[in-house]
């Protein structure tokens, strides 16, 4: 009976869990947190729940939220197939380093509220570094275009990032690389502060959300990181020929200033198929893949993903397989 206390006590620590003081849910979360990454974190059981959201809240004076986003059903095959409520939630590069707190809101079916908090943990630094870039007219071009065309492409791909839905599970496991070969290096990586150079001396600054892949000959294969939905497939004004796929409720990937597009809006893509070519089209210097993650509003490090599969499914089932919980909500 001691070491079944002991070890109930350590999974709790390494995995994270809160307990709502009038209700049986419990918020279970993975602890690693630093800029750019990526939290799993879920309710069981789900017995009775009708929505749920969550909000990654700094802890600063005035709590900010530095993501916002909603759970979902998910069924955990390996673990009895024991449903719970899933949670993805990326934190941003611009997202400060400091103390957070993971709060989840449930609507449960009978109208009443529920509210579950994680314990205070600490976001570490990505230690970013800055970058200057010397642009070309090309880039001034795209980057001071106001036209009604490019804000008429913005509404489309907000629109195509907007998606939320519940049963679009293509693929939730580790991302492939989107080029191959071996001249391939990176040209810029996430999380750098840019300050952009322009012929007429002006100057303009960004966090760069992705990751850029040079190296490459014009036209060389980009290819998909994963299965899932061709969301969005069109030439934009500053990020070129590109592609949107979702590959997860929320959570998709992004590709820019390709030479054309290979794929078609609405259509399914398998990991590894190619979605278009290495280009320089939009606001570019040169060829190149720009490769962005997104989840919910939030872009995250793409070498998070190539390192770790989006849905933790081992971590899952090794923790719903040591509660002493009954199977309810599965």
């Amino acid at each position: 009976m001691k070491g079944s206390i002991v070890f109930m006590l350590l999974l709790t620590w390494l995995s994270g869990v809160q307990l709502h003081a009038k209700s049986d849910y419990r918020l279970y979360y993975t602890p690693s947190w630093r800029q750019g990454g990526m939290i799993n974190a879920f309710v069981y059981p789900t017995d009775g729940i009708e929505k749920a959201s969550f909000a990654f809240l700094q802890l600063n004076e005035k709590r900010t939220a530095r993501a916002r986003g909603q759970g979902f059903p998910y069924v955990v095959k390996k673990a009895k197939k024991r449903e719970i409520y899933l949670f993805l939630v990326g934190i941003s590069a611009l997202a400060p380093a400091d103390r957070y707190q993971l709060e989840v809101s449930l609507t449960l079916k009978d109208g009443r509220e529920v509210v579950l908090r994680s314990d205070e943990l600490e976001v570490e630094s990505g230690n970013y570094r800055h970058q200057t870039i010397q642009m070309g007219k090309q880039g001034q071009s795209a980057i001071s275009n106001q036209s009604a065309e490019r804000q008429a492409q913005a509404k489309r791909f907000y629109a195509a990032l907007g998606r939320f839905e519940p049963q679009a599970l293509y693929d939730v496991g580790r991302w492939d690389l989107p080029v191959t070969g071996k001249s391939w290096y990176y040209t810029s990586r996430y999380g750098a502060q840019r300050e952009f150079v322009y012929p007429d001396g002006s100057r303009s600054r960004d966090f760069h959300n992705g990751e850029d892949f040079g190296g490459l000959a014009v036209g060389s294969d980009v290819l998909a990181v994963a299965d899932g939905l061709v969301v969005l497939a069109e030439n934009r004004v500053v990020t070129g020929y590109t592609v949107i796929v979702m590959h997860a409720p929320g959570f998709f990937s992004l590709y820019y200033h390709m030479n054309g597009i290979d794929v078609v809006d609405g259509t399914m893509v398998r990991r590894g198929q190619r979605v278009g070519g290495i280009g320089a089209t939009g606001f570019a210097t040169g060829p190149h893949l720009h490769l962005t993650a997104y989840n919910q509003g939030q872009e995250v490090d793409p070498q998070w993903l190539f390192q770790h599969p989006l849905i933790n499914e081992p971590w899952l089932t090794t923790l719903l397989q040591s509660l002493k919980i009954s199977k309810r909500g599965s």
